[in-house]
C-alpha cells in the first residue's frame, strides 16, 4: 500500500451558537417527528438542505495590503495573512450615542491563530467557484473592484517540514485541516492563539480559549482514519497544552501510512453575532429564474478590511445584492456604500450608514435598487446627482447589471432628510421611486408641484420622481400640501402611469378630478395618479372623519387600481360593499377599487370586532384581490372577485409577517413563522414550518416558489395545524439572509371537515383559523380573523431535497429543490433565557 498524507482537520468552524454570557449554549431544537393524520401520507426524515459554498477571496485591494484572502462566515471573518489566519469575531457596532457608553458594544475580539514555529507563507487557492463579487465603496473609483472571484479551498504550503495547513468549507462552514506528509512530525504541530486572555483544558479534555466576550469551546477532538474503501476508523486524541496560548494534539498510536483526522468543533460561548443592523430589504424573480436578494450589511458581520483597522471601506453598513441561478449557485455579491458621514447629520446615527429598502428587477435582467444613505461619498456613477443634498440622509437609486456591476446610482435629495417608500418599474425598465423628504430645494424637474407645501416646517411632504432604465432624470416633484405627506405604497401600470398612495394631514393636499375632493379627517388616505410624463392623471382624499392610515396599492390586469388601508372611520364612505360598515374594532380594514379613469368602482369594510390592519395586498391571475389583514392574534386573508363580492375569509397561522403571493391557479401561499398554501376557495391545503421567518414570497416563471427571510431551516414539512399546542421548533438563535427554493406539488386531501365553516366555494364567504405581526410595506405587516376552526388539510408530511431546478415528481406534497443559507447578510441574534 503507497503511504497516505496524514491530515489533521483543526478547529472545523461549524454554526456559532450565540448566546449571552448568562443563558448559556443553547441545543438545536429537534425536528418535529414524522405525523400521520387519517387520509394523508407520510414519508421518511428530510434530508438536510445545503449551503452555498464558503468562498475564499482574495485580496485585489479591497482589503489593507496585508491580507491575502477573506472567508466570512455568520459572526466571524477569518483573513488570511502570510502570518496566519486571523480570526475576528465580530460584536455590535455602536448604533447610537447612547452605545458609546457601554464599553462591551462594538468591540471586536481579534485571534491571531499562528502554527508555533512554522514559516511566513503565502496562502494559494484553488477549486474556483461559480459568482463574483463586485465593490463600490466610497467615491474613489480607483477603490472599486468588479469581477473579483471566489474559491473554495486555500493552502498555506510548507508551514512546517512536511505539513500544510489547508481552509475549507463544508456544508457552508469553515474547517481548515493539517495535512502531514509520510515520515513527519505530527507531534511538531501547535497553533499559537494570540488575543486570548487564557487558553485551559477542561476536565472533559474540552478546550476553552476564554475572550473577553466569552469563550471559544472544541469538544474533545473526533480523531479517525480513512481506509483503502473510506471507511473511517476512530483513534484516541486529546489536546495537550503546550504554552500559556498554545495548543497540540496528543494522538494515540496509529497506522503511519494512513491519513489522519482531527477533527474538533469551535463554539461561541458568548454574544459574537451580528447588530441589528443586517438585515434582508427586498427580493425579487428575473425572467431567467435567478432570484435576487437585496438589503443591508453592517460592518460587524461583513468588516471590508482588517481587524487591524477600525474601519472597513463602507459605512455602519452598506447597501448588498446578491444574484443566485436556479440550481442554487452565487452567480454575484455586489456591495454599496459610502464611509464618511454627513457632518450635519443625527446625532443617534453618526455614521455613513446605507438603507437598501427596494428592489425590482428590470425586464433586462438589471436589478435595480433604492434606499438612503447618511454618506457624503456614496459611490455615484453616470447620476442625475452626483452630490450629498448637504444634511442628515438622501435617498438613493442604483442600477445593476445581470453580473453584478454598477450600471448608474445617483443621490436623490436636498438640504433635508429624504426617505425612500416605494420602487415600481415600467415595461420598459424606467423607475418610479416615492418617498418624503423635509428638504426646501429637493431637486424637482418638470414636476407638477415645484415647491414644498409645507416650506421651513419640519413636516414631511412627499415626492415622486421617475428615472430613464439608463439613468436620467424623467421627472420628480413633490407631492404635499400645507401638513405631514407620507407616500406609502406605489404601483406602475403597463402604459407607465403610476399609482401613489399614502397618508396626508394636510387639509390642502393637491386634488385633481378627484372622486373625494375634501379631507375627512386630521389624517387621510391619498390617491395620486401620475401620467408617464409627469402630469398628474387624478389625485383624490380617501378616508372619513377619523384617521385612516397604512395605505397600500396593487394593480390588476386592467390597470385598475386597488387599495387597501387601516382606518379608524366609521363612516367611509362605502360602494357596492360586501361588508356596509365598521367592525367596531379600534381599527378596521377597507378596500376600494378605482377605475384608470379616477373612479370609484367598489368600497367596502372588511374587518370584524377586533381591531386589524391592512398587511399585504395583492392580485391574481384572473383579476381577484387577496388583502392580508392582522391583528393581536391573528392573521387572515381575504379574497374578493373584481367585482368587490367576498370569496373567502381564511385565519392562518397567527405568527410573522404576511408576506404572499398567488400562482394563476388561485392559490395564495403565505409567509410567516409558518408557511401556508390557500387553495382558491380557502382551504389551507398544508403548513410548513421551515424555522426561518418567510418575509418574503414570489413565483418564478416556472412556478417554483421562492421564499425569503431570516433565521434557520429544517426543511421539515408537516401536516396543517390541527391541536391548540401545534407550533414550529424553536430557533437556534442564529438568523440568516435566507433563500428556499420550493417545486409545489398538490396534497393527497384529507377527508372533509364537518365543520361547515371551514368548507368553502369560489365566490362564497368562509372562515378559518390563526394569528400574525409585522413585516415592510410590500411584505405585509398584521393580521384579523373571524372564529377559530379547524382547517381542512391536506398533507405535508414530508420532502425531499433534489439539488436541481427541473420539473419534480409528483409524489411529495412541497419538493424542497434548493435551500440556500447565509447568502451575504447574517444576523446573529441572542438566544431566548429559558424559563
Amino acid at each position: 500500500m503507497l503511504p497516505r498524507r496524514i491530515s489533521i482537520c483543526s478547529f472545523a468552524v461549524l454554526s456559532m451558537v450565540l448566546v449571552g454570557h448568562d443563558h448559556g449554549m443553547q441545543k438545536q431544537a429537534a425536528p418535529h417527528e414524522k405525523v400521520s393524520t387519517p387520509g394523508t401520507r407520510t414519508s421518511g426524515a428530510v434530508t438536510p438542505f445545503t449551503r452555498m459554498s464558503l468562498r475564499f477571496e482574495p485580496n485585489a485591494g479591497q482589503f489593507d495590503a496585508e491580507v491575502r484572502f477573506v472567508a466570512r462566515r455568520p459572526g466571524m471573518t477569518l483573513f488570511a495573512t502570510d502570518a496566519g489566519p486571523t480570526l475576528a469575531l465580530h460584536a455590535p457596532r455602536h448604533t447610537n450615542a447612547s452605545d458609546e457608553a457601554d464599553e462591551s458594544t462594538g468591540k471586536d475580539i481579534v485571534l491571531r491563530m499562528g502554527v508555533a514555529g512554522g514559516r511566513k507563507v503565502s496562502p494559494v487557492a484553488e477549486r474556483q467557484l461559480p459568482g463574483v463579487t463586485n465593490y463600490y465603496l466610497g467615491a474613489d473609483r480607483s477603490k472599486w473592484r468588479e469581477g473579483v472571484a471566489g474559491f473554495g479551498r486555500m493552502t498555506y504550503r510548507g508551514v512546517l517540514d512536511g505539513v500544510d495547513l489547508v481552509f475549507h468549507g463544508e456544508d457552508g462552514q469553515l474547517e481548515y485541516d493539517f495535512v502531514v506528509a509520510p515520515n513527519a512530525d505530527s507531534k511538531a504541530i501547535a497553533l499559537d492563539v494570540e488575543g486570548a486572555r487564557e487558553i485551559s483544558l477542561t476536565a472533559e479534555g474540552e478546550l476553552s480559549i476564554h475572550t473577553e466576550r466569552g469563550d471559544l469551546v472544541a469538544p474533545k477532538p473526533r480523531v479517525y482514519q480513512r481506509d483503502a474503501e473510506g471507511r473511517e476508523h476512530d483513534v484516541v486524541a486529546d489536546y495537550r497544552l503546550v504554552g500559556e496560548h498554545s495548543v497540540g494534539f496528543e494522538v494515540a498510536a496509529y497506522d503511519r501510512g494512513q491519513e489522519l483526522v482531527i477533527d474538533p468543533v469551535l463554539v461561541y460561548a458568548g454574544y459574537v453575532g451580528g447588530s441589528n443592523l443586517d438585515w434582508m430589504g427586498s427580493f425579487g424573480v428575473d425572467q431567467d429564474g435567478n432570484a435576487i436578494i437585496a438589503g443591508t450589511t453592517s460592518s460587524t458581520d461583513f468588516p471590508l478590511k482588517t481587524p487591524f483597522q477600525p474601519h472597513y471601506g463602507g459605512g455602519t453598513t452598506d447597501s448588498f445584492v446578491t444574484k443566485v441561478n436556479p440550481s442554487g449557485e452565487l452567480v454575484y455579491s455586489t456591495y454599496l456604500g459610502g464611509g464618511v458621514p454627513s457632518p450635519t447629520g443625527d446625532p443617534d446615527f453618526p455614521s455613513a450608514a446605507e438603507q437598501t429598502t427596494r428592489l425590482a428587477v428590470a425586464p433586462n435582467g438589471n436589478a435595480v435598487i433604492a434606499g438612503y444613505t447618511h454618506a457624503v461619498d456614496f459611490p455615484t456613477s453616470n447620476a442625475f446627482q452626483p452630490s450629498f443634498g448637504g444634511q442628515g440622509q438622501d435617498a438613493f437609486v442604483a442600477s445593476l447589471s445581470p453580473t453584478g456591476t454598477l450600471q448608474f446610482s445617483s443621490y436623490l435629495g436636498g438640504f433635508g432628510d429624504e426617505f425612500l417608500t416605494g420602487l415600481a418599474l415600467d415595461a420598459n425598465g424606467n423607475i418610479v421611486l416615492s418617498g418624503n423628504t423635509i428638504a426646501d430645494d429637493f431637486p424637482v424637474h418638470n414636476a407638477f408641484q415645484s415647491t414644498r407645501g409645507s416650506p421651513g416646517t419640519p413636516f414631511d411632504d412627499g415626492f415622486v420622481a421617475k428615472v430613464s432604465a439608463d439613468g436620467a432624470l424623467v421627472y420628480s416633484s413633490y407631492l404635499g400640501g400645507d401638513s405631514i405627506d407620507t407616500p406609502s405604497s406605489l404601483a406602475v401600470d403597463v402604459s407607465g402611469n403610476a399609482v401613489v398612495v399614502g397618508t396626508t394631514l394636510s387639509t390642502n393636499f393637491p386634488t385633481h378630478a378627484a372622486f373625494q375632493p375634501q379631507t375627512g379627517s386630521v389624517g387621510d388616505v391619498f390617491v395620486t395618479k401620475i401620467g408617464p410624463d409627469g402630469a398628474i392623471l387624478y389625485s383624490s382624499y380617501l378616508g372619513g372623519s377619523l384617521f385612516d392610515t397604512n395605505a397600500r396599492v396593487a394593480l390588476d390586469g386592467a390597470n385598475e387600481a386597488i387599495i387597501a388601508f387601516t382606518t379608524q372611520s366609521k363612516d367611509v364612505p362605502t360602494l357596492n360593499a360586501f361588508q356596509s360598515t365598521h367592525g367596531d374594532g379600534k381599527y378596521d380594514v377597507f378596500v376600494t377599487k378605482v377605475s384608470p379613469a379616477g373612479t370609484l368602482m367598489y368600497a367596502s369594510y372588511i374587518g370584524e370586532k377586533t381591531d386589524g390592519l391592512a398587511a399585504a395586498l395583492t392580485t391574481d391571475a384572473d383579476g381577484k384581490t387577496v388583502v392580508g389583514v392582522a391583528g393581536d392574534d391573528y392573521r387572515d386573508i381575504v379574497r374578493i372577485t373584481s367585482a368587490g363580492g367576498l370569496v373567502f375569509r381564511t385565519r392562518l397561522y397567527p405568527q410573522g409577517s404576511l408576506a404572499f403571493a398567488a400562482d394563476a391557479e388561485g392559490n395564495t401561499f403565505v409567509g410567516g413563522s409558518v408557511f401556508q398554501k390557500v387553495s382558491p376557495s380557502g382551504a389551507i391545503l398544508y403548513s410548513v414550518y421551515p424555522q426561518f421567518a418567510v418575509d418574503s414570497v414570489a413565483i418564478d416563471g416556472n412556478g417554483y416558489l421562492l421564499l425569503a427571510g431570516s433565521s434557520t431551516f429544517s426543511g421539515q414539512l408537516v401536516p396543517s395545524i390541527t391541536a391548540p399546542n401545534a407550533g414550529p421548533p424553536h430557533p437556534t438563535g442564529q438568523g440568516d439572509a435566507f433563500l428556499a427554493k420550493y417545486a409545489d406539488i398538490e396534497p393527497v386531501p384529507a377527508p372533509p371537515s364537518t365543520d361547515a365553516a371551514s368548507t368553502t366555494q369560489d365566490d362564497a364567504p368562509a372562515t378559518v383559523a390563526a394569528r400574525a405581526s409585522s413585516a415592510e410595506d410590500d411584505a405585509p405587516t398584521s393580521a384579523a380573523g373571524t372564529r377559530p376552526t379547524t382547517p381542512s388539510v391536506g398533507e405535508s408530511s414530508g420532502c425531499r431535497f433534489a439539488g436541481r431546478s427541473s420539473p419534480p415528481s409528483s409524489n411529495a406534497p412541497a419538493a424542497l429543490l434548493v435551500a440556500l443559507a447565509a447568502l451575504t447578510a447574517r444576523r446573529v441574534r441572542r438566544a431566548p433565557a429559558k424559563v
